[in-house]
């Protein structure tokens, strides 16, 4: 006599014989695979923060947490899956899926996912350098004829490049001007001043200045010419602007006099006009617009005419672009045309589009379209080795989906 006893859902099954008074008993035991229970009650308690930013060589650890303990996770940056070495580190802590990179470098940018079965949480990572600042500006200096005038800054960070200017022209070092610096110090030196020194001197360093004037005593007397009495001058000085991407941002300024012709920059470079930038002078009336704005636009922008100037900072707000339809999985057979659809919120952008973690480029097998809101996968004339999972990603927002090729059909006989 046998007794048998199940549990189920059943995939794999063991069998064991038992002595029992003479009697045998059959114990089975169907063992549940993880694939089939877990991952389809697996869910997020605890997403992945959206963005994480680090500095090179710094360390990033992205956290989330599941509804249920010793859940197998995946994970994957820009789509493709990730492996543990001697930099990464992926730990599994009851509820707690983490992923640890050490020395991070600009390379390790990208969208990572956690993902488990069918569901995920996606975050990216920034990796970028500590914001320089100045930690003492310039201060107006005041000198005779023929002494010797200095400079000084200095910043947050050392051995920063920077550059000197004055009333917007770079200055470089010669006989009588020393450029120095010393870690976090920064010097302009210059020395045997004359009257041609006078005016606003900066300095430099990527998107930031500091600016100060120079102003020169004549060593015989102190004679205010009439001509100096009617330099121009900034009437209306520039203001910060914020605006949204893909919106125009427009900077005024006003001046004294008309007709003037001063030099508009971006971040101590100097902006000519083309597509991106107008620049627009209107008797006293000064413009620079900007069309088409992107985040790489933020930054302070000046209009500087001769010892003049006046500046501003242009703040651009992130539009947050979500896919409003995802893809779906496709299945197709040999030699035959298909496409990927899905939608995103915004109109006219570029995501980039991957397979198996690898980017595709549009060529004769890969059509990729934008049409306003609606983005396209076409993949021509399709072979066993197209078969895989397809991504679609814009910045920290993804969706994807899996290709099934079948075999051609088998062609009709003649009778």
């Amino acid at each position: 006599m046998s007794i048998t006893a199940q549990i189920v859902p059943a995939i794999c099954t063991k069998q064991f014989r038992l002595p029992f008074e003479r009697r045998d008993v059959i114990l089975r035991l169907h063992e549940v695979l993880p694939s089939s229970v877990e991952y389809a009650k697996a869910v997020f308690s605890q997403k992945l923060k959206e963005e994480i930013k680090v500095e090179p060589n710094g360390t990033a650890t992205l956290i989330c947490e599941m509804v249920e303990e010793s859940t197998t996770a995946t994970w994957l940056k820009d789509g493709a899956i990730l492996k543990a070495d001697n930099r990464i580190e992926m730990i599994s802590e009851k509820r707690t899926q983490k992923l640890i990179i050490h020395k991070v470098t600009s390379s390790d940018s990208g969208v990572y996912t956690c993902k488990v079965g069918n569901v995920s949480t996606t975050a990216r990572l920034i990796v970028e350098e500590m914001k320089t600042e100045f930690t003492r500006k310039l201060t107006e200096t005041i000198v005779k004829e023929k002494e010797t005038a200095t400079f000084t800054c200095e910043t947050s960070k050392e051995n920063m490049q920077s550059v000197w200017m004055k009333d917007g022209k770079q200055i470089k070092a010669d006989k009588r001007i020393e450029i120095i610096r010393e870690k976090k110090i920064h010097k302009l030196v210059i020395h045997e001043v004359t009257t041609a020194d006078k005016g606003e001197y900066s300095c430099v360093i990527g998107s930031i200045s500091t600016t100060a004037k120079l102003i020169v005593e004549e060593a015989v007397g102190d004679v205010e010419s009439d001509e100096a009495a009617k330099k121009p001058e900034f009437t209306k000085k520039l203001t910060d602007q914020e605006v949204i991407e893909k919106d125009t941002a427009t900077f005024v300024c006003e001046m004294s006099q008309e007709n003037l012709k001063p030099i508009w920059m971006k971040g101590g470079q100097k902006l000519t006009a083309d597509k991106k930038y107008e620049i627009i002078t209107n008797k006293k009336i000064h413009k620079l617009i900007i069309h088409d704005v992107t985040m790489q636009d933020k930054s302070e922008y000046s209009c500087i005419f001769g010892e003049t100037s006046t500046w501003a900072k242009l703040i651009v707000q992130e539009v947050k672009v979500e896919f409003s339809k995802k893809l779906n999985d496709l299945k197709v057979k040999e030699k035959e045309t298909v496409t990927f659809v899905c939608e995103l919120s915004e109109e006219n952008v570029k995501p980039i589009w991957m397979k198996g973690g690898q980017q595709l480029k549009a060529d004769k097998k890969h059509e990729m379209i934008t049409e306003k809101k609606s983005q396209k996968l076409i993949i021509h004339d399709v072979t066993a080795e197209d078969k895989g999972e397809y991504t679609c990603i814009y910045r920290d927002t993804s969706t994807w989906a899996k290709l099934a090729v079948e075999g051609e059909w088998p062609r009709k006989l003649n009778n």
